[in-house]
């Protein structure tokens, strides 16, 4: 079992690290950050506190337009189908991408996001960036990775079914938002890093679960077809 992780875990890295795809999320977050530092005015405005919630809404986007499609090519392929035929876990191989994508596409984000920042002006406590950041992606790479996978077979009632999921993506941002207000006041912040670890140990394991099910409902409707 172990063999076959490190096999497909290589395989999936080495594939996305040839693809094109993988870096639009980074170019994208760069050049939005360019776009609003060139706007500028928000230091007139003091709006430099908002900074770091537009940084990660730049983020959420990037991931948005990488993930969304992350799984056709494979299911255009005819891969999934020939792993499914296997008789092996699927739950294995969304994991693997969930590592990976994690690792080639949210983790430079997240560690770019507070170079970006400083030279956006802000300049009180950006080291928090990192682990909001990681803890942010990680969950909304779960929550994306659901929404594509149930997308996968553009169904009717799983595209309908996949709109359920982009709720979920609310209370993270809620924890962040006051993440990020409490930030330049006296009041602790730790108990909200706890509940967006809490979110992590929650969606990731539920939604490659669920998403697991909708790819094999979508491969065995492929294969009925």
């Amino acid at each position: 079992m172990m063999r076959l992780f490190c096999s497909l875990f290589y395989r999936d890295y080495k594939l996305a690290i040839r693809h094109v795809q993988t870096y639009v999320p980074l170019a994208t977050f760069v050049l939005s950050a360019l776009f609003l530092h060139w706007i500028g005015g928000y230091h007139e405005a003091g709006l430099t506190l908002y900074v770091p919630g537009i940084l990660l809404f730049f983020i959420f986007l990037a991931l948005f337009s990488a993930l969304d499609t992350l799984y056709v090519d494979d299911f255009k392929s005819g891969f999934l189908t020939h792993y499914y035929f296997l008789n092996q876990c699927l739950t294995t191989f969304v994991t693997i991408r969930f590592i990976n994508q994690w690792l080639l596409i949210c983790l430079p984000l997240v560690l770019l996001s507070p170079l970006l920042a400083i030279s956006l002006g802000v300049q009180q406590n950006v080291y928090w960036l990192i682990p909001v950041n990681a803890l942010a992606t990680v969950i909304f790479s779960a929550i994306l990775t659901l929404h594509s996978l149930l997308t996968i077979g553009n169904t009717q009632g799983r595209a309908l079914l996949s709109l359920l999921t982009l709720p979920l993506l609310i209370p993270p941002f809620i924890l962040i938002a006051l993440f990020y207000t409490t930030l330049t006041s006296t009041l602790p912040t730790y108990h909200l890093l706890y509940a967006l670890l809490g979110g992590c140990l929650i969606a990731v394991p539920l939604c490659l679960m669920l998403g697991s099910w909708g790819l094999k409902t979508a491969l065995m409707e492929h294969i009925a077809a």
